[in-house]
């Protein structure tokens, strides 16, 4: 994506978020977000919803975020893919969405 070659991935996201880029790394804002994000559990939310949910992850979800998922989302995990899966291999990317399309068709 060329919009943010050149760029720290920093200044691209705090574009996103409408913050400077060095509070993005701050722990007073980052780790209270962490702490939250951490201890929501999505099932009443899950438990709402009547479709399938299909996730393309790469290998740095930690289990525990895999864990909560468990049961409601079917992941389909793109080794050696980190956070940005679509950018660092849209071709693996692209087959593995391809494949979720297929079988809802």
């Amino acid at each position: 994506m060329r919009l943010w070659r050149g760029r720290r991935v920093a200044d691209f996201v705090s574009t996103w978020l409408d913050l400077p880029p060095h509070l993005l790394a701050a722990p007073s804002w980052a780790l209270p977000l962490w702490r939250d994000l951490l201890a929501w559990s999505p099932n009443a939310a899950f438990e709402e919803l009547n479709i399938p949910i299909y996730a393309i992850n790469g290998a740095l979800i930690p289990e525990s975020a895999r864990d909560r998922c468990a049961g409601f989302v079917t992941e389909t995990l793109m080794p050696g893919a980190g956070h940005f899966l679509q950018m660092e291999n849209p071709t693996a990317f692209n087959q593995a969405l391809e494949r979720i399309l297929d079988r809802l068709s």
